[in-house]
């Protein structure tokens, strides 16, 4: 563990967590959690960037699907939001009235949809949503992003980020849709 850095655990269970000395060499800390990597259309996940500035980021969110989960009410891959602290910047999935850091699902035939909220909890400022990764999902997939308030679509193929202008403490709802590129659509 990094001093000054906060850090969740959530158990179900009763547990002993036990934390190394910083230079004991047990463990490691890494950025991203280790979900399924391919280009296969039933293997992927994404990452989704919300942020004010370079220092104003929430860069854990996650959505995809796998079929290592066994079926479509599985979630073992949901990792829940953490508690947000009170002066940042903070993205979620929303899925069943809970709070989701990734929702990974069941793949599928037809098009999946995603709900992502953003709340900037201090001030007035411009967010960046962003999808840096969009090389990492299969060449047979597209993905857009819909501004739920403004009723605007993006392609995030075409075009991985959106910026808007975002009231304090408001929350800003979009829908992530992942859809299979037809057949005439792919010959282009």
């Amino acid at each position: 563990l990094e001093p000054w850095l906060g850090f969740w655990v959530k158990a179900n269970q009763a547990v002993t967590l036990v934390i190394p000395p910083a230079n004991s060499g047990n463990g490691s800390i890494t950025d991203d959690p280790v979900f399924p990597r391919a280009v296969d259309p039933n293997e992927w996940v994404l990452k989704l960037t919300a942020a004010v500035d370079s220092s104003t980021t929430d860069n854990s969110n996650y959505f995809g699907v796998s079929r290592d989960i066994g079926s479509s009410s599985s979630h073992i891959f949901d990792i829940e939001e953490p508690p947000v602290y009170s002066e940042t910047i903070n993205g979620s999935f929303t899925a069943a009235n809970r709070q989701l850091a990734a929702d990974i699902r069941y793949p599928s035939d037809s098009d999946q949809v995603w709900d992502f909220r953003v709340v900037q909890r201090t001030l007035q400022d411009k967010i960046t949503v962003d999808l840096g990764n969009i090389v990492d999902l299969p060449e047979m997939l597209n993905c857009y992003l819909t501004d739920s308030q403004l009723h605007r679509t993006i392609n995030l193929r075409t075009n991985p980020s959106y910026t808007f202008t975002a009231v304090a403490g408001q929350y800003y709802n979009f829908k992530i849709t992942v859809t299979r590129l037809s057949l005439s659509s792919a010959l282009d």
